[in-house]
């Protein structure tokens, strides 16, 4: 039986080189070559980060459990309810504050990234630059938008991608980016249902629920975090090594 093969180059084989139609001009692109190690480690460490926020979260979560359960057992005071809520209000300033720190450095990383794909393979991609930003904070388009984005870096910044134009469309790509964002969305839907969760009444039930939501939550969180740590060291390396031969 036929080993599969994990990635084909473009100009061999089924993927081999396809020049734009006769009415289509490839994309110019601007901008020059610059590496994105520095950045990219950023974001690894920061990415991390909102993880352990989120167990953060499981941990209050399970802490005011307990001090709910001990209140109405009457071993608990009303204050022992209150200090409950003030650890989790100050998990969730630091969360947030995390999440846009990390955000934006990701973010920095990810446009230099796509300027170096572009002038490192010259191919049309499935989305214009300002997407790498507005593709996160546009509604509806937010759910695949950013996907397509680091989809076509990664595609553009393979090794065998060819410096000259082709169809990127027909180009293979690692399952990582998909499965990055299959939990990534995953988690969001998690922390939208404990969302909902927090904002009803608060009995034992939804305490067990949102308890069990913010572990599911940790759990995919941390792999979403494996994958696209995964994706940013990848093509930090591709890239940075054909830096010298490019520039």
């Amino acid at each position: 039986m036929q080993e599969p093969a994990a990635f084909v180059s473009p100009q061999s084989g089924p993927y081999s080189s396809i020049p734009p139609e006769p009415s289509e001009s490839l994309p110019q692109p601007t901008g020059e070559l610059r590496s994105v190690i520095g950045f990219g480690r950023a974001a690894i460490v920061l990415i991390w980060l909102p993880v352990v926020a989120d167990l953060g979260f499981y941990l209050a979560a399970r802490n005011t459990h307990d001090v709910v359960r001990d209140y109405q057992a009457g071993t608990a005071q009303m204050g022992d309810l209150g200090r409950a809520d003030e650890i989790t209000g100050s998990i969730a300033i630091a969360s947030v504050a995390l999440l846009v720190l990390t955000a934006l450095v990701f973010l920095i990383w990810l446009w230099r990234a796509r300027v170096n794909s572009e002038l490192l393979c010259q191919a049309r991609h499935a989305r214009s630059r300002g997407w790498v930003w507005g593709g996160w904070i546009c509604p509806v388009v937010n759910l695949w938008f950013p996907f397509q984005v680091v989809r076509d870096v990664w595609k553009a910044s393979h090794p065998d991608a060819a410096p000259e134009g082709y169809n990127m469309h027909n180009m293979p790509f690692t399952k990582v980016v998909g499965w990055w964002w299959v939990f990534f969305l995953l988690d969001n839907v998690i922390d939208y249902y404990i969302f909902v969760k927090e904002s009803s009444e608060i009995t034992t039930e939804v305490l067990d629920a949102i308890v069990t939501a913010e572990a599911m939550s940790t759990v995919v969180s941390a792999i979403a975090a494996i994958l696209i740590t995964c994706l940013v060291v990848q093509i930090s390396r591709w890239q940075q090594s054909r830096l010298p031969a490019m520039a």
